[in-house]
């Protein structure tokens, strides 16, 4: 058991248990919008959060806006969720530890020059102890983060994707672009000994346009600094735990039009060459996205999200 982050130590904030089927309720088809706050330094309240959720929990079609925290974030648990919308968030966009093992599918994170956050992923095992168990150990499907080309909010390394504390995790079929900071990186050695293990995996991740604090080329080499997390991209490390890392341009759209941005991937484009990896057949993941990224030939996106930028509803 532990206690809410941001909420008083009482037992309406405690969250815990035994039972991985527990149910939260359901959450489908909301906008949380304006929400989350930073309390302290490390003690902040996110948009969406769930406490030791269990797999009878619903969350689906979920935008998270303008948070001052996180937009999703799992302490422990077990609960799913897809078709997720985060943008212009102060923190980050898929965010979880203490033993979350649940799944994700279809992830969409947006940041703007104008509205920086930091990572598109952070995970983690324990910030209090990295061998805690149970792990984390999620497993992602299709996700793509747009950083925002400038320095993090308030973290000064703040990649697309950023994994420490002993993590563990199944993450594939991603894109991962535009961000000030490397695309990728397993911060730790703790981390990096749960990859060795085999046991923090990647199939299929686009990097492109990275690092811009650098003008660094896109290369593998430009993308991912990190040595060991450059190793672990190349095939290197954990038996081959990192895969079919590609850099190129994903040719989306218009995900740079930020008052009515579109991620639907241009005819051509890198994401649907053949090869990716088919979600598992486990009665959760659409097996027919075997494209990187968080969107194919649908917009799934269309008629519930809001992406109306702050500054022009000003009077």
């Amino acid at each position: 058991t532990f206690y809410i982050e941001g909420l008083n130590t009482t037992p309406d904030g405690q969250y815990g248990g035994d039972d991985p089927n527990w149910d939260c309720g359901s959450l489908e088809y909301v906008r949380v919008e304006f929400a989350g706050s930073i309390l302290s330094p490390n003690n902040e309240v996110n948009s969406i959060t769930w406490g030791a959720c269990g797999k009878a929990t619903v969350a689906h079609h979920l935008q998270a806006s303008y948070g001052l925290d996180d937009a999703f974030e799992w302490f422990g648990g077990s609960s799913d969720a897809r078709y997720l919308v985060g943008n212009m968030g102060r923190d980050d966009y898929l965010d979880f530890q203490l033993g979350y093992t649940g799944r994700v599918q279809y992830l969409i994170a947006l940041q703007s020059p104008d509205y920086p956050g930091n990572r598109g992923i952070e995970g983690d095992n324990s910030e209090y102890n990295a061998a805690s168990e149970p792990f984390s150990a999620p497993v992602v499907y299709n996700a793509t983060f747009i950083g925002s080309g400038v320095a993090g909010f308030d973290e000064s390394n703040s990649p697309g994707i950023y994994l420490r504390r002993g993590s563990r995790g199944s993450f594939n079929n991603l894109v991962v672009t535009n961000f000030y900071s490397a695309c990728m990186e397993i911060a730790d050695a703790a981390t990096q000994t749960q990859a060795d293990a085999g046991n923090l995996t990647m199939n299929g991740v686009l990097c492109y346009n990275n690092n811009l604090r650098n003008s660094a080329p896109n290369t593998l080499e430009g993308q991912i600094t990190h040595a060991y997390s450059l190793s672990y991209a190349r095939g290197e490390k954990g038996n081959g735990a990192g895969k079919n890392f590609l850099v190129a341009d994903p040719l989306l759209s218009a995900p740079f039009e930020y008052n009515d941005p579109d991620f639907s991937p241009l005819f051509g484009s890198p994401v649907f060459r053949a090869g990716w990896v088919q979600p598992p057949d486990d009665g959760f993941f659409d097996q027919s996205a075997r494209f990187l990224g968080a969107m194919g030939d649908e917009d799934w996106t269309e008629e519930w999200t809001s992406f109306f930028v702050e500054s022009d509803l000003a009077p």
